[in-house]
């Protein structure tokens, strides 16, 4: 009866159940990978709109809006004038002084030319290209606005590669009609497979700004540079990080002292997910002992998700082993972090991911993109139920991907990243939850693989449920 009943819970129309997130059933978004993704209200009625790029199930490049309909669900807006794009980045910011979101694009597009866009918004969400920018296309980069020197106007770093392969990093400054103007005496080292940020790190009130990438020497950096409150910026010497590249970078103050701290991830001599506290100049220190899995390909999102008033932390991408991964860290009053066990997050990596408020009840929702464990792209939106937790990890089942999946050929194999050694019961259940097979398993700590030999099976949808104690996970899968 426990099965049948967890697999009608599973199947019941819009969520599935998960820790403290619950997947949405809004089935219109594209999957999309290798892309970047980014909330905004672009029409005006207070809910925050989604914007996806990236390379679809077909390879090819998309650009899709959706608006939201005021209770998380979405509906693509047809008829939009953007680029479809892919190796993009993309964000959002007021640049006319309008009050309306604008937008820019970069990627390759469809004749695989490296561009970067600007759209004005007319308020309702109807969007128009700006001709006649002075914007180097770039692909594989990032993109990021801020007001660098006071004018209360949002200007432009853009890094990555250009058309002829080169790495690039430069700033425009923005006059407050949406008219840039390239500062070409901005020191920035040119990084391609990059990631910026920009935060005050030093207290000054002035926008500072962290550069990571791969340089025109195809090494990895990270370089800090501080801004003295004109938009002139002066590399920080001294500094203790290691280069990354494709990778993610978040400012964030997690130990609650009002001093901006440091995450990043991705990729120097090794995989790395890694926590830099500021003393309030400026100055990080790494912290050990963090239990971040390190990733590359890799995306990074902060927000409270449980309403402690703490930053809790996101992040997805290909660990040491290659395999993509999505973990949920909570963060206490210090800057310690847990893991979060049993979240539904599909694992993905050449991911983006990122928080909003979809539904207007004070909660950090969350939406992933990139490809999975079967290398298909996937979007997916989690709506936050506001019960995230700590949960004791005795007997917790690790995460698992099935494969090959659909199965052809009567065999099936688990990948499991275990906790503790256990013993552990696996069962095969038809779509009515009748149990077909059923065989116990010892498994151990760490990575590892299972076999289930399969009986001869009609096409169609089945689960396999792995239950340890009281704990139990059920994965959807596909006979063809």
């Amino acid at each position: 009866m426990k099965s049948t009943f967890l697999i009608c819970f599973l199947l019941s129309a819009g969520f599935l159940w998960g820790q403290g997130f619950l997947e949405s059933g809004n089935n219109s978004l594209e999957g999309v990978a290798e892309g970047s993704i980014a909330f905004s209200d672009v029409n005006g009625d207070s809910y925050p709109d989604l914007l996806i790029t990236g390379k679809n199930l077909s390879l090819e490049p998309v650009t899709k809006l959706y608006l939201n309909d005021s209770t998380g669900q979405f509906t693509e807006v047809s008829g939009t004038p953007f680029d479809a794009v892919c190796f993009s980045s993309v964000a959002f910011a007021d640049v006319n002084g309008d009050n309306f979101p604008d937008l820019l694009i970069t990627g390759r597009n469809q004749s695989f030319e490296h561009i970067a866009k600007l759209y004005m918004n007319d308020g309702t969400g109807q969007f128009s290209e700006v001709m006649g920018t002075p914007f180097e296309g770039i692909i594989e980069g990032a993109v990021a606005f801020s007001d660098v020197n006071g004018d209360t106007y949002p200007d432009l770093l853009l890094t990555g590669g250009n058309q002829f392969g080169q790495p690039v990093a430069k700033l425009y400054v923005n006059n407050g009609t949406g008219q840039f103007t390239e500062n070409t005496n901005a020191p920035f080292v040119g990084v391609y497979f990059s990631s910026v940020a920009f935060a005050d790190i030093n207290h000054d009130t002035y926008p500072d700004v962290l550069i990571t990438g791969q340089n025109s020497s195809s090494n990895p950096v990270m370089k800090l540079y501080t801004n003295n409150g004109t938009g002139n910026f002066t590399e920080m010497q001294g500094t203790s990080f290691g280069g990354i590249v494709k990778g993610s970078v978040a400012f964030s103050d997690v130990n609650g002292d009002t001093h901006t701290d440091l995450i990043f991830s991705g990729n120097n001599s090794e995989k790395v997910t890694e926590l830099y506290t500021n003393d309030g100049l400026g100055h990080f220190t790494r912290m050990s002992g963090m239990p971040f899995e390190g990733v590359f390909e890799s995306s990074i999102a902060v927000a409270d998700v449980n309403g402690d008033d703490r930053k809790d932390l996101l992040i997805s991408g290909s660990n040491s082993s290659i395999n993509p991964v999505t973990k949920l860290y909570l963060s206490d009053s210090t800057g310690q972090f847990s893991e979060v066990w049993g979240t539904p997050f599909e694992d993905v990596s050449v991911s983006a991911v990122a928080f909003a408020d979809i539904n207007k009840d004070f909660l950090p929702d969350l939406i992933i993109t990139g490809r999975n464990s079967s290398h298909i792209p996937i979007t997916k939106l989690y709506v936050n139920d506001g019960t995230v937790s700590i949960k004791d990890h005795h007997q917790e089942i690790g995460k698992i991907h099935l494969y090959p999946n659909p199965v052809k050929n009567g065999k099936v194999k688990l990948n499991l990243n275990n906790i503790q050694s256990q013993s552990v019961q696996i069962s095969l259940l038809d779509i009515n939850g009748k149990e077909i097979l059923q065989q116990q398993q010892g498994i151990i700590p760490g990575q590892q693989e299972l076999s289930l030999d399969l009986p001869t099976l009609v096409n169609g949808m089945y689960f396999v449920q792995v239950e340890a104690g009281e704990n139990r996970k059920v994965l959807r899968m596909l006979v063809d």
